[in-house]
């Protein structure tokens, strides 16, 4: 299949994947306007391949009814977000995974918990929703791809920015009313941008605390996610190291 007609195919089967089971899935994402990317043409479809291959994985045995799970790729490095209703069904998801054409390293961060209620996949939707739309108010972000994902109220932030653009974007998403956490992802680049902005909108009373999102053993999978501490790297910010305790929740 030539290059174009695949690209071209990838939002058809975005939307066979996802609809009804592949839904509930899927999980709670938005992406603000595209308009600039650091990757090459090919290395976002192959990133967009892999999530459509992550999707197709989590439709299957044994985790359509044991894991709800949405993925993100970034240059091959792979975040897992979502719940598992056990340990073990989350190490062999981050196994199987692995298996995927192209996937460098693999951040599982799926709770080991009971899988949502609609109710809640429905807040979670609403809060994506209101989290994206302030943040395409916002001059200082135009043309900055931002994706946004929320799990029973945990906020995630990904994409390429400034320091000064990822500040806009957590005091926007922190002060969204139901944000729990927000939990920051980014890329950063060096490019100068506009003074920060002050999200105009804030309807939480108190701001949702913020984290940085770590990733434990990142480039190779293991037979289970054990719960001793190891130091790791951020998952985009490979620059910066620190440590990251897994609590083994089963």
């Amino acid at each position: 299949m030539k290059p174009l007609i695949r690209v071209l195919l990838i939002p058809v089967f975005s939307v066979y994947l996802t609809g009804c089971a592949g839904a509930f899935i899927a999980g709670a994402a938005a992406t603000a306007n595209v308009v600039t990317d650091s990757r090459s043409s090919k290395e976002i479809l192959d990133d967009n391949m892999i999530e459509l291959e992550v999707t197709g994985l989590g439709n299957k045995a044994p985790f359509n009814t044991q894991a709800r799970v949405t993925a993100s790729s970034y240059g091959g490095d792979v975040l897992l977000i979502g719940q598992a209703v056990n340990q073990p069904i989350k190490s062999t998801l981050t196994q199987q995974v692995f298996k995927i054409d192209g996937v460098k390293s693999v951040n599982n961060q799926l709770q080991v918990r009971d899988l949502p209620t609609m109710s809640d996949i429905s807040h979670d939707v609403w809060i994506t929703t209101k989290v994206k739309s302030n943040l395409l108010t916002k001059k200082e972000l135009q043309g900055v791809k931002i994706k946004v994902y929320t799990e029973l109220g945990q906020v995630y932030l990904l994409g390429l920015v400034t320091r000064e653009q990822a500040d806009v974007a957590i005091n926007i998403a922190r002060n969204i009313s139901g944000v729990k956490q927000v939990i920051k992802g980014f890329r950063y680049t060096t490019t100068t941008t506009q003074e920060d902005a002050v999200s105009d909108t804030p309807v939480n009373e108190e701001p949702a605390p913020i984290s940085d999102l770590k990733v434990q053993n990142p480039t190779k999978p293991t037979a289970s996610d054990s719960a001793q501490e190891t130091e790791v790297i951020p998952y985009i910010e490979p620059v910066e190291v620190g440590s990251y305790q897994e609590k083994d929740e089963s």
